[in-house]
This record gives C-alpha cells, sequence and structure tokens, in this order.
C-alpha cells in the first residue's frame, strides 16, 4: 500500500507524526482488554511492548526504555509486567546480563479467545467497511451513535475534513 492510499498510516495520523515509525495495534486488543481484567496502564505497557516487536520474535526491550517512554518508574513499569504474568497474559524469559524476554503468546491466545466467544460482535468488522468510510470499525451499536455525532467528510462547510464538536 503506497502512502497515498486512502488507509495508510500517514493519512490516519500524518506524514510528520509517522516519520519515526509507528506501532500497529489490533483492534480486538483496544477494545477487549479490559474484559480481560487488564488495566489501562498494563494494556498502554503492552502496546509499548509492541513497540519493539516487528515480527514473530517476542519483544526483549530494557524497562528503563519503556519506563521513560511511558514517562513513569521502572517500578511501575516491573509491576505492570508482574501483574499481566500474574493474570497469565504475560511471560517473562530471563536472559542474565540482558533485557527479559517478554513473551506474548498467553495474551494473544486469551484475546483469540475472547474474539471468538464474541464472534458475532467482531464479525462485521471484516466486512462491508466502505460503510465505515475511513474511521476505526466499530460495533453496529456504537456506529448508530458514532454516525448522528460526526459529521461526514464535506458535511461541514468549507471542509473536507472530518471534525469532532466538543
Amino acid at each position: 500500500m503506497s502512502e497515498n492510499a486512502p488507509r495508510s498510516v500517514q493519512n490516519r495520523w500524518s506524514e510528520f507524526l509517522t516519520k519515526s515509525g509507528w506501532t500497529p495495534v489490533s483492534n480486538i486488543f483496544l477494545t477487549t482488554y479490559h474484559r480481560l481484567d487488564i488495566t489501562s496502564l498494563e494494556a498502554m505497557f503492552v502496546i509499548h511492548l509492541m513497540m519493539f516487536k516487528w515480527e514473530k520474535k517476542a519483544p526483549f526491550p530494557k524497562l528503563s526504555t519503556v519506563a521513560r517512554r511511558m514517562g513513569v518508574s521502572t517500578t511501575s513499569v516491573r509491576t505492570h509486567a508482574r501483574r499481566l504474568e500474574e493474570k497469565g497474559f504475560l511471560k517473562r524469559k530471563p536472559q542474565p546480563g540482558r533485557a527479559n524476554i517478554y513473551l506474548l503468546d498467553p495474551l494473544f491466545a486469551a484475546l483469540e479467545k475472547e474474539a471468538n466467544e464474541s464472534k458475532d460482535e467482531f464479525e462485521t468488522w471484516d466486512t462491508g467497511l466502505s460503510q465505515y468510510e475511513g474511521r476505526a470499525p466499530v460495533p453496529p451499536a456504537a456506529d448508530a451513535r458514532a454516525n448522528s455525532a460526526v459529521p461526514k467528510s464535506g458535511e461541514l462547510e468549507g471542509s473536507s475534513d472530518y471534525e469532532v464538536p466538543f
């Protein structure tokens, strides 16, 4: 997909904001982590781990790096990792003298199970995406609310961009 494609990362954020990289995050993760009793900060920790995962290999960032990027202490990040491990969503594999390896397979398995159990909710996300006109897919009930609250492109006089009234 080229940079000028309608659904490109640059068009979703901006060319400037994507120059230093971007992190893919599953919509299923974003909408279901709370059902798995994962806190917002634990979810943010997972997203930061994903900054270091660009293939099947498990990420292995230093906790101090993740802490600095999250704007929290290393102790706080270590606590998030420990709690995710206690909940069964993360496995830490120590490497003497190096950063731990963070295995996210248990989390991925739990998310896939949750998605399969809520299949009706997520089935529509893969089909009929044209109805969303560039917005992130949402469950149909939420979509009805979103359609009434956000003007479509071109509906705002003198504007071709989406605007959200606050």
